[in-house]
């Protein structure tokens, strides 16, 4: 299944690190929406390796942001990626007590992907534009 939260280009930051991070992180969305639909270790696995590209990520853009256009952007940002930090933990925190079901997964992989859809699409486009004019 691919993904349905495909990169634009219009999501591009003009950093590329931090698009490729983007596109790798909108792809294991993908592999986590697929995931859903398979046995309960296909999802952990996929789960897994979204919160590993995500904590990675968060903390690349995050020194960027106070690099470029100082901590108190940096500090928004942070608050923005401890709710996704915190979902995705609880979603690990739920799968691993057995309770989930296919249907229960699917949901929260097309809302955890619709959110970093928007995280990327809305919240990192203003942060990154702001720390790219700075930087030039």
């Amino acid at each position: 299944m691919p993904p349905s939260a495909d990169w634009k280009s219009d999501y591009a930051s003009g950093f590329d690190h931090i698009d490729a991070a983007h596109k790798a992180i909108l792809l294991q969305c993908g592999a986590l929406v697929a995931a859903a639909q398979e046995e309960a270790a296909a999802f952990q696995h996929a789960l897994e390796t979204l919160f590993s590209l995500v904590l990675d990520h968060f903390h690349d853009e995050e020194r960027l942001l106070g690099h470029l256009v100082g901590d108190i952007h940096a500090r928004q940002h942070q608050e923005d990626h401890k709710i996704i930090t915190r979902f995705l933990a609880d979603a690990e925190a739920y799968e691993a007590s057995r309770c989930a079901t296919a249907e229960s997964r699917l949901r929260f992989a097309r809302m955890i992907e619709a959110w970093i859809l928007r995280e990327i699409a809305s919240t990192d486009s203003l942060a990154l534009d702001a720390a790219r004019r700075s930087a030039f």
